[in-house]
């Protein structure tokens, strides 16, 4: 009914189960707008006067090249308390390398199209670059009002998957995680290198000490070995009881 604002495109074959970023390969290419705004899977925004506020907000702060917000969260146990900041705020460098791909949910981004128009590290996990690359070109504002819903865990979704992959699907994401962060550590001159590797460590111990992986252990290490350099003694201690 109206093919001059929605666009869509009918895969013949699936492309994200072939490696293939959908948004970065075939969305992003053909965005014509000033502004890129996200919003995946079944999330959904509640806020009818969110994309106006946050390009307002872009349009009077040339500075900033990404605004997001709060949101509800849901999950099939009910609602979760999300909220990263109590107020208004622009997220530091440091916290958006150690929040992860879930610190900032994707369903609240706005940013400016030259952003990915940019040749920026890649990783399994798109939006996690693309929050880090955002923060590193310029300012990233976080508002408090809770603008998205974005279900959590729920049947079928990437949250609930991750959760029982079996490790030779798990490995070849650290790779492509960890990868990532250390060439976007090289694109900040290292300067926050202490926070690109204390993100790759507590990844690391993290799924170390998952119960389906502690039997495999030495598996993993033999791999990423070289990241324990970058444990603090708390983690080299967590490591020594899951090796016992």
């Amino acid at each position: 009914r109206y093919p001059d604002i929605i666009k869509p495109i009918y895969q013949t074959e699936n492309q994200y189960s072939k490696g293939l970023s959908i948004s970065r390969t075939f969305n992003f290419p053909r965005a014509r707008g000033k502004y890129v705004a996200l919003c995946e899977g079944d999330d959904y925004w509640i806020d009818p006067h969110k994309l106006q506020k946050q390009v307002d907000f872009l349009e009077s702060h040339p500075e900033y090249t990404m605004c997001c917000s709060d949101a509800v969260v849901t999950s099939p146990d009910g609602e979760h308390d999300w909220c990263r900041y109590r107020k208004d705020t622009d997220i530091p460098v440091r916290d958006m390398i150690m929040g992860g791909g879930d610190f900032i949910q994707t369903a609240s981004q706005i940013f400016r199209k030259e952003l990915v128009i940019k040749d920026y590290p890649k990783s399994c996990i798109g939006d996690y670059p693309l929050q880090i690359f955002a923060a590193l070109n310029g300012k990233v504002r976080w508002f408090a009002q809770k603008q998205v819903v974005y279900r959590f865990n729920s049947v079928g979704s990437w949250t609930s998957a991750l959760r029982t992959r079996p490790l030779e699907q798990r490995l070849p994401m650290l790779v492509s995680e960890f990868g990532m962060l250390e060439q976007m550590n090289e694109l900040s001159g290292g300067k926050y290198a202490v926070h690109f590797h204390r993100r790759i460590a507590d990844h690391l111990i993290y799924i170390i000490c998952l119960r389906p992986y502690r039997r495999r252990v030495d598996e993993i290490l033999a791999q990423f070995g070289q990241y324990v350099q970058y444990f603090s003694p708390y983690q080299k201690f967590k490591l020594f009881l899951v090796r016992r």
